[in-house]
């Protein structure tokens, strides 16, 4: 696909997760918001309204990673889309998309995504609803984050489990 603004030559999917886990709902990873223009997976709010819920109701937002097309949906035009969540994201993340250093060392056609990735955590982080981890770690009772880096410094894998099954939830590794 292209940057930002591009023509997309080929029609992709953006997969975001919602988990009900008995006591609150959960999602991995928030699609691209508006980032990528009218056909660019901005329709998250409707699909949770399709299954049921509302964005009012996730408790907790889990990032595999901070590019546009996995946290471009946490805000729409500066303002967070999820006014009653915690967005869980890696500490190794949350430093390379705020690292200046990391953003003049990017190659230019990646340099973008700084801005982007800032615009989608900072009214998280104004509002006190970000919280970082490090190293493989129980968010929740049955969610555990797995350090995956590699496609980004803080690519993580979640893995949720219950009644003796499991299912890992990834971002952009394969």
């Amino acid at each position: 696909y292209g940057r930002c603004g591009e023509h997309l030559p080929a029609e992709v999917s953006i997969n975001a997760y919602l988990v009900h886990t008995g006591s609150q709902l959960v999602l991995v990873d928030t699609g691209a918001g508006r980032l990528f223009g009218e056909r660019g997976g901005g329709e998250l709010a409707e699909a949770i309204e399709q299954a049921g819920y509302s964005v009012d109701q996730i408790g907790t937002v889990l990032l595999t990673h901070v590019h546009a097309d996995h946290s471009g949906g946490l805000t729409i035009d500066g303002q967070r889309v999820f006014e009653n969540t915690v967005v869980h994201v890696a500490e190794a993340e949350r430093q390379h998309w705020f690292s200046a250093e990391d953003e003049a060392n990017a190659p230019a056609h990646r340099q973008h995504s700084f801005p982007q990735g800032r615009a989608s955590l900072a009214p998280y982080i104004e509002a006190g609803r970000l919280k970082a981890f490090s190293g493989r770690t129980e968010l929740l009772p049955g969610i555990t984050a797995i350090p995956a880096p590699g496609h980004t410094p803080g690519h993580t894998l979640y893995e949720l489990h219950s009644a003796g099954q499991r299912l890992v939830v990834w971002g952009d590794i394969v």
